[in-house]
């Protein structure tokens, strides 16, 4: 049987998709739907799609309906330059004030949450989910975050000059001094055990071309992204190269970190403290 593949639109994910070989996936019934995280994390939960990049807020809240791929992710060990907190005061000056909310995250937006309570300690704070757009949240609020590329593109073209930028990877990991995963590679529990071949297969591409991708530190990849989407060479050279795209035990317990985090703030509505990853020798395991 085929498995139907969630398709992030986002260039961080880019690493994994790029150079798929989308003739053998779809040769054995694999199909392809395009998405953004919030809209991916709603049809994995609903059964319309069965594997792709989930925000991994979404697999805290729904553990029991997925498994994990191992050795890959996107997280962070530090600044991610493409989540993005752009505020009117500075972060100390918030208590009591407007922040808009991208609607294309859950992973993002949880953890700015997490971060002003618990590293700041703002517990007066109005949040609105906003949809993505540069110009009226900064009329309309006092701080906004964006995502991805819309991040990139704002911090690129948006008038800036009188806002403050906060890069929540850096937040997070001066913080805990953990890694940060906001996206995992999950597959519906029922495709692990309907279409294992399908699943092995998009596994084995999502590696291999991860694996050509960082072959050569990421410049074939970053020559095209800034083709398609503006931007030098060497500025998605250094973005791709400054994340992991790992998924190995210091993204883990990072991940299970920033799910107590979220658990204490009442975000899930119970710890996670394993996380059930295939292993492709047969076995599926809990780490």
């Amino acid at each position: 049987m085929s498995i139907v593949i969630g398709e992030i639109s986002y260039t961080n994910t880019l690493p994994f998709f790029h150079y798929l070989d989308r003739d053998r996936l779809e040769r054995i019934g694999c199909s392809f739907v395009p998405s953004i995280p919030s809209m991916l994390n709603e049809s994995m939960r609903k059964g319309t799609i069965d594997a792709g990049a989930i925000s991994s807020f979404a697999y805290a809240r729904s553990p029991e309906k997925f498994w994990l791929m191992p050795d890959v992710s996107v997280s962070s060990h530090g600044q991610v330059s493409s989540i993005l907190f752009f505020s009117h005061v500075r972060v100390e000056e918030l208590e009591g004030k407007n922040v808009a909310l991208t609607t294309s995250s859950a992973t993002s937006v949880h953890l700015l949450r997490i971060l002003l309570s618990q590293r700041f300690g703002l517990k007066d704070i109005t949040y609105t989910p906003v949809f993505p757009d540069f110009e009226n949240m900064k009329a309309n609020f006092d701080a906004f975050l964006l995502i991805g590329d819309d991040a990139i593109h704002s911090a690129w073209e948006g008038d800036t000059g009188s806002l403050y930028i906060y890069d929540l990877g850096s937040w997070w990991y001066e913080w805990s001094k953990k890694a940060m995963t906001y996206a995992v590679f999950a597959i519906r529990s029922e495709a692990v055990k309907q279409s294992p071949e399908a699943v092995e297969a998009f596994y084995e591409e999502v590696l291999t071309s991860y694996q050509k991708a960082s072959s050569d530190s990421f410049r074939a990849l970053s020559q095209d992204v800034s083709r398609a989407h503006g931007g030098t060479e060497e500025f998605w050279k250094k973005y791709f190269n400054q994340l992991t795209f790992a998924f190995g035990p210091e993204e883990r317990i990072g991940l299970l970190k920033y799910y107590q985090a979220a658990f204490e703030e009442a975000y899930i509505p119970k710890a996670v403290q394993e996380l059930a990853i295939i292993d492709f020798d047969g076995q599926h395991s809990l780490s």
